[in-house]
């Protein structure tokens, strides 16, 4: 299984908004993820389903995912369990229950769309490593053999997003 694990993209200051939740991306944060989304696309193995925050930056950072990777609008999902802060036991159970009704095993790839420092906590505890340094929009896909569970997952490939175009 695969799990692409996505931290929003670049997002207007908070300084505009009343509360953090109502963020949204920013016109360049939009153009330089669609750029590395659009190139993840061409890519073999690709997510059949996002799971993202419900913060909107999360949100629109995973529905340029969506469109991009050519998947219905119900193949993404709002996830209480990528809200900031979240517990990651949580995540996984939620990941393999979902996993676990799917048709198969090449079917379970997902992605996971959400904020930091929870990103990096998120790679750095399935993989068994040290921190990862998540850049606005970048994009670390997990490997794990069968289940996902706490440190048994590897490192594919990381991008960041200004790598891809969309300048």
């Amino acid at each position: 299984m695969l799990l692409w694990v996505v931290r929003h993209a670049i997002a207007a200051d908070a300084s505009e908004y009343q509360t953090d939740d109502e963020r949204p991306l920013t016109d360049k944060g939009r153009r330089k993820f669609r750029g590395l989304a659009d190139f993840l696309a061409r890519q073999d193995r690709l997510p059949n389903l996002v799971l993202s925050s419900s913060l909107v930056r999360a949100v629109q950072t995973a529905e340029i995912l969506v469109e991009s990777l050519s998947l219905d609008t119900t193949q993404h999902q709002i996830s209480a369990n990528l809200y900031p802060a979240f517990r990651l036991e949580s995540l996984v159970e939620q990941i393999n229950s979902i996993a676990a009704k799917l048709p198969s095993r090449t079917d379970s790839n997902m992605a996971l769309v959400g904020h930091e420092p929870d990103m990096s906590r998120t790679v750095s505890q399935l993989t068994g490593g040290s921190h990862f340094d998540f850049g606005r929009g970048t994009t670390v896909c997990l490997e794990f053999a069968g289940e996902v569970a706490i440190g048994t997952g590897s490192v594919s490939w990381m991008l960041r997003p200004g790598l891809m175009g969309g300048r």
